[in-house]
């Protein structure tokens, strides 16, 4: 009974899944969706249709362990977790160098940190920081010619301001003395923890990914890692679905959703599909803060009667399939 659930969640999260891959024939130009680019009709899939594609990284990975639970908190390494780890009050040069020592050690939650600490230090982020702090510095000068402000609100919007730009210049000083190879390998401590079968591992390296080649120059730059990053991340959000993960069902919904963005995005944009994992998500616990709603209403608009409908139909069976018993 087992095996029958698993090859039907397996067939369905493939048919829903395997059109949305790109030809990587052309490196450096599709290697993630641009969403301005992409029609918004899909055709409807028949129900129970499969066709596991070639190019299918779950069909060429070792399967996962499956975890007992979701709690962050279990560790592989010695002591408490909350007694061990440094909290964000810590300076980031010394928080980055103690999680390192943790992560070594095998600590698990230390690894999640500690590519979360470093995500702060690659190119997007940095260019990220720039622009903020060049607001900041401008509101406050704005902030001077405002003579009837009133001098305690004055007071917190110089704090807030010049403590972003204070925390930022402390984040690119611990930045920039880190080694050149922890850099350039931050997604690798998550990656440890995605591979062991944790489902929030496996969903905040897709989201890592989307962000990091935040523009098409950002693809490019970095096209043969950019191909191999993405298709681990699409493995690892139907991952995380196969293991139960309802807010991995949100995350494919956002993942084609058509925002408008000129970013590169982890699919095209795809209305159907979007609807459909948006519609399994908002059965999940966690489903009503997801904007799950408003991502139907506005992907419900490039869809006819019959493609709502069918979205809704293999969207609850996905949903009871995969999650409604976890």
């Amino acid at each position: 009974m087992m095996r029958s659930k698993l090859m039907i969640l397996g067939l369905i999260v493939a048919a829903i899944c395997a059109v949305g891959w790109f030809a990587l024939e052309r490196r450096g130009v599709s290697l993630f969706a641009n969403n301005r680019a992409q029609g918004a009709h899909v055709e409807v899939e028949q129900s129970g249709a499969a066709a596991v594609s070639a190019r299918d990284p779950l069909a060429q990975m070792q399967p996962l362990p499956k975890p007992t639970n979701d709690d962050r908190s279990e560790e592989t390494s010695t002591g408490s977790a909350a007694d061990e780890l440094p909290d964000f009050q810590v300076p980031p040069d010394q928080a980055i160098a103690r999680l390192r020592v943790l992560a070594d050690a095998g600590n698990s939650e230390a690894k999640f940190q500690l590519s979360w600490r470093l995500a702060g230090c690659t190119a997007r982020a940095l260019r990220a920081s720039e622009r903020s702090d060049a607001q900041d510095r401008e509101t406050l000068e704005y902030d001077k010619t405002i003579r009837e402000m009133d001098d305690e609100v004055r007071a917190v919007r110089i704090l807030n301001g010049q403590g972003r730009i204070d925390r930022h210049a402390a984040e690119r000083a611990a930045c920039a003395l880190l080694p050149a190879d922890v850099l350039e390998n931050w997604l690798d401590p998550i990656d440890q923890v995605a591979q062991s079968g944790k489902a929030y591992a496996l969903r905040q390296y897709a989201a890592f990914v989307v962000a990091e080649y935040d523009s098409r120059d950002a693809v490019v730059a970095d096209v043969d890692r950019a191909i191999l990053r993405r298709d681990k991340a699409r493995a690892y959000l139907q991952r995380a679905v196969s293991l139960g993960d309802a807010e991995g069902l949100a995350d494919l919904a956002e993942a084609y959703f058509d925002n408008r963005s000129s970013a590169p995005q982890l699919y095209a944009a795809d209305s159907y599909r979007a609807y459909l994992y948006a519609y399994a998500g908002s059965f999940g616990p966690r489903g009503q803060y997801r904007n799950l709603d408003w991502m139907m209403s506005q992907s419900a608009e490039s869809l006819d009667s019959r493609q709502i409908s069918d979205a809704r139909k293999q969207g609850k069976r996905l949903y009871d399939t995969c999650c409604r018993k976890h």
